[in-house]
This record gives structure tokens, C-alpha cells and sequence, in this order.
């Protein structure tokens, strides 16, 4: 090899090396959000040019950032960032580049499905437009990648109170995304959510390979119970019941514990159903004769506590609760029930064998009501009878 060609490939190499350096440079820069510094070092830089459109068109100037994010899209076309700002600084400015923008962010959309900014900026476009089933593809998109997934959940619950959107969103729950599970179960949401939205969306999905899952189902009127909704959650509890099983008596679950004895004492299914403490607090059975059911209960020998409870949904007003006992003493066991969410005391140590009246105050919107257990004693009991006076 000539000294010649050995020195032109050490200059080329060199000038590589050179380059290289201002490229880390100029990267390091833009870490830094320093985007005129590094301008200046390399004038091309998509990147910098792109976060300096950006800047600019976060300050106001649409025709400034408008003219940095088109040299920007020169250097290159497929920049999906740099099309999304383009798009956006000619959709600010007059009437005269909105259609421009349009089309620059449709391009942006092609070339950047996972370009979250741009997602949201077709799913924006498509509400304004009742474009349904397109802003549900693109809420899909948005929480796939997991940008601000919290909202566009939130965005898609508030959609369906809209009756034309629930198809669009139940086909994109059809396909198993990874927000499906967030989307029955998260509580914080709660608020945003339609009750009727939830049904119809079970009612399209029992249609597909994909229906409603009973721990989806929970997972929703837990949420509704964590965010304090419990008239809400109740009747969406019952609503799911086999119609043999829902509760002729609407202020109380399961009166005479039929459901309770075919259930066993094997953990309960929602906080809305009777919840056997058994048997660390007293032996409980659980026995079905003809057309009755009886729990005995046996407090004998045992620490006074909780042995079976259940969530209500009482609207303010005054009630009456009566309980069938056979073979039980008068104090042997007791009512008690809470203010839920506040937990404030509404019935305290009342005798079981006694009718009891009692009245629930505005703003008591769930009860806990539960039976407790007191002096030794084996107690039958029959039915619970639960009235409004």
C-alpha cells in the first residue's frame, strides 16, 4: 500500500472520528434542551431542530416553529416528531394552513402509530368529529403504550354514555388488550364510569370469544364500592345474579339463606353477600330442611366478635329489622351496623331476638351490618326480615 492511499484512508478516518464527536456533542446538547447551542455546532440536526419547533410553538410562534419543523421534515420525511409538530405549527396558524396541517398530521398518523402525541392529536379530531369507532382505535393505540393510560381509560368510560361509541370500544376490548384488565378494575376512575356504558359493553361482549369475566365484573363494582358508589354497585351485583337468585326483599341480599346454603361457608362472592366469620369466631352450620334454611350458631366457648355481616345500600329513611330466632337468648347475639364510608356507628349491641328500628341520616350512603356474638349460647336462626317504615 502507497504512503499516499495509507494517508488519505488515516484523513478519512479522522474526519469520521471528527464527525462522530460533533455528533455526541450535539446530542448531549439536546439532552439538555440547549437546542440553539446545538444549531449552531450542526444546523441539520433533525432533533434539535424538531425540540426547537417544539419550544417555539409552545411560546405562540406557529410561523416560527412551523419553518424550523419543515427543514426539520427535509432532512427527514419519516420523522414522525417532526411531522406531528409541522403538522401542528401550520394547524395554529391562519385558516389557510389548516387544511395543510390536516393533511401533514395524517401523514404524522401513518408513519407513527406509536407516536402517542400523535395518536391523541386523530383521537381528539375524531371526537369532534363523532368519529366513535376511530377514537376507540386510537385510545387503543394511546393505551397500549401506556401514555397516560389513567386518563384515556377514564376518556373511553366517559364515552360510554354514548350509546354510538360503546361498538367501537367493545370491539377493541374484544381483542385482549393489555388495559383491559386496568380498565374493569381501576377504582380511581370510578367516578367517570357509565353503569349503563358497563352493561352494554357486557351485553356486545357475551356476542365475541372475549365476554366479561366474573372476576371483571367484581373487579367494576368493587371499584364502584371503593369509590364510595354503593347503591350503584349493589344493583349491578344483583343485576348479574340468575334470576332465581335475586333477592325478592331489595333492601337486603339473600333474607331467608338459600344462596348462603348453597354457597357453604366457603368465601363469599361480593360484600353484598351474607359473610360467614366462621369458624374463628363461633361454630357456624349452615342446614337446608324442606324449604328453610337455618344457620346455628354456637357462641359457647368463644371471643365475643363479628360471626356474619353484610353490605347494604339503604337510602336515608327509617327501617325496621326483624330476625327470625329460635332457641336463642336474648343477648346471645346482637345487631351492629356502621356508616359506610365513615364508619360511624348507626346501631350498636341490639338485641337479635327484638325487632329493631333505626334510621339512616343522609349521607350514609353503605351499612355495614353485621351480627355479633355475646354470652354462651346456641342460637337458631331463621330469616332476616328487612322493611322500610
Amino acid at each position: 500500500m502507497t504512503f499516499a492511499l495509507r494517508s488519505l484512508i488515516v484523513l478519512i478516518g479522522l474526519l469520521f472520528a471528527v464527525e462522530a464527536t460533533r455528533f455526541a456533542f450535539v446530542e448531549d446538547l439536546i439532552r439538555q434542551n440547549l437546542y440553539e447551542e446545538a444549531l449552531d455546532w450542526r444546523a441539520g440536526s433533525t432533533d434539535a431542530l424538531t425540540k426547537s419547533a417544539e419550544v417555539e410553538l409552545g411560546l405562540g410562534d406557529a410561523r416560527g416553529a412551523g419553518g424550523l419543523a419543515i427543514r426539520a421534515v427535509t432532512r427527514a420525511p419519516l420523522d414522525v416528531a417532526a411531522l406531528r409538530i409541522a403538522g401542528l405549527a401550520f394547524e395554529a396558524g391562519n385558516d389557510d394552513n389548516q387544511t395543510q396541517g390536516e393533511t401533514i398530521m395524517r401523514q404524522a398518523m401513518l408513519v407513527g402509530w406509536r407516536d402517542a402525541p400523535t395518536q391523541y392529536w386523530v383521537f381528539k379530531t375524531a371526537l369532534q368529529r363523532s368519529d366513535w369507532s376511530a377514537a376507540a382505535v386510537r385510545a387503543d393505540a394511546m393505551a397500549r403504550a401506556n401514555w397516560h393510560r389513567d386518563q384515556i381509560l377514564a376518556a373511553l368510560w366517559a364515552l360510554t354514555a354514548e350509546p354510538a361509541a360503546i361498538p367501537g370500544i367493545a370491539r377493541q376490548l374484544a381483542a385482549s388488550p393489555n388495559w383491559r384488565t386496568t380498565f374493569f378494575h381501576d377504582s380511581g376512575i370510578s367516578a367517570n364510569r357509565s353503569d349503563a356504558g358497563f352493561l352494554a359493553l357486557s351485553a356486545l361482549l357475551a356476542k365475541t370469544p372475549a365476554p366479561v369475566t366474573d372476576d371483571e365484573r367484581a373487579s367494576y363494582i368493587q371499584g364502584l364500592v371503593g369509590g364510595g358508589f354503593y347503591a350503584r354497585a349493589r344493583a349491578l351485583w344483583v343485576a348479574a345474579l340468575p334470576a332465581a337468585s335475586r333477592p325478592a326483599n331489595a333492601l337486603i341480599s339473600d333474607p331467608d339463606f338459600a344462596m348462603l346454603a348453597a354457597r357453604g361457608t366457603s368465601d363469599h362472592g361480593s360484600d353484598f353477600e351474607w359473610d360467614l366469620r366462621s369458624p374463628s369466631r363461633a361454630p357456624v352450620t349452615v342446614s337446608r330442611r324442606g324449604n328453610r334454611t337455618s344457620i346455628e350458631i354456637d357462641t359457647s366457648g368463644t371471643n365475643h366478635g363479628r360471626v356474619l355481616s353484610q353490605t347494604l345500600a339503604l337510602a336515608p329513611g327509617n327501617y325496621r329489622l326483624i330476625a327470625q330466632v329460635q332457641n336463642g337468648h336474648a343477648d346471645a347475639l346482637s345487631w351492629h351496623m356502621l356508616c359506610l364510608p365513615a364508619k360511624s356507628a348507626l346501631v350498636k349491641q341490639a338485641p337479635l331476638s327484638e325487632p329493631l328500628t333505626f334510621s339512616v341520616p343522609p349521607g350514609c350512603e353503605g351499612q355495614a351490618l353485621s351480627v355479633t356474638a355475646g354470652p354462651p349460647a346456641t342460637v337458631l336462626l331463621n330469616s332476616v326480615q328487612l322493611t322500610r317504615n
